[in-house]
């Protein structure tokens, strides 16, 4: 009897393991929980976190700093100190100023599986209506489109919508080939804060064939703003739902 236990609660535990790795291919939607949803859209091959230097909140002295190097008054109980040109070895003081980072999150929200998750969560929430932006389901994107949000989206009111554009590009590995954003859209409160920038990207290239070829390795996200560049790697081989690959 307790070896019949025992071997039950090991076949549990590794079924629980398995329903709980992918659900987006191992459940069906309808069976997808919070922590499935949330997962999918913020943890998963269509969802990526890019972490960088916040440039943009170094401050010094005299405001806002653009450089590599600050100033920092001695303290008055230590004797002063000569400033590395360079902060090769900066001082403790440095790391206040210097060791900020900005975290933001990509996520290709064209593809069917985020799209699903969004309208879960729209559902449960009580919306009867897709989210804003996000094509329906029964619709075929006509272009890639990726999401980017993220605690700090200073650096964006620097540029204009035709600079994003210009600056932001799909990059094929496999294939070395380069797709332009077709456009940006940044989306702003009434306050005039910003809440998200949503880029969009052609499936084809000008010559007619498929930005994505089959069996493509890895595309990365690259957008140059405010001094920084902003890179996230996508692997279409994992972007794989119940349906197939899924790379809208």
């Amino acid at each position: 009897m307790r070896r019949k236990l025992i071997l039950s609660l090991a076949v549990a535990c590794l079924a629980g393991a398995a329903w709980a790795g992918e659900p987006w291919k191992d459940k069906p939607s309808a069976s997808w929980t919070d922590a499935d949803v949330r997962r999918i859209l913020d943890n998963s091959p269509w969802a990526k976190t890019i972490s960088v230097a916040a440039t943009w909140l170094r401050t010094g002295a005299q405001g806002l700093e653009v450089g590599t190097k600050i100033s920092i008054p001695p303290s008055p109980r230590a004797p002063a100190q000569m400033e590395d040109p360079d902060l090769k070895l900066p001082p403790p003081v440095h790391d206040k100023l210097y060791d900020q980072f900005a975290r933001f999150l990509l996520r290709w929200e064209s593809s069917r599986t985020v799209r699903t998750a969004l309208q879960i969560r729209a559902q449960r929430q009580g919306s009867l209506s897709s989210p804003p932006g996000v094509p329906p389901l029964a619709t075929e994107p006509l272009e890639y489109e990726l999401l980017l949000v993220g605690d700090s989206l200073t650096p964006f009111p620097m540029a204009t919508d035709s600079e994003l554009k210009a600056n932001t590009a799909l990059l094929f590995a496999g294939s070395g080939r380069k797709v332009a954003a077709t456009r940006v859209i940044v989306r702003r409160r009434d306050d005039g804060q910003i809440l998200e920038v949503r880029f969009f990207f052609g499936k084809r290239m000008a010559s007619g064939q498929p930005a994505l070829a089959a069996g493509e390795k890895a595309v990365e996200f690259q957008c140059r703003v405010g001094g920084t560049i902003l890179r996230a790697r996508f692997e279409p081989a994992r972007m794989v739902d119940a349906e197939g690959p899924d790379l809208r």
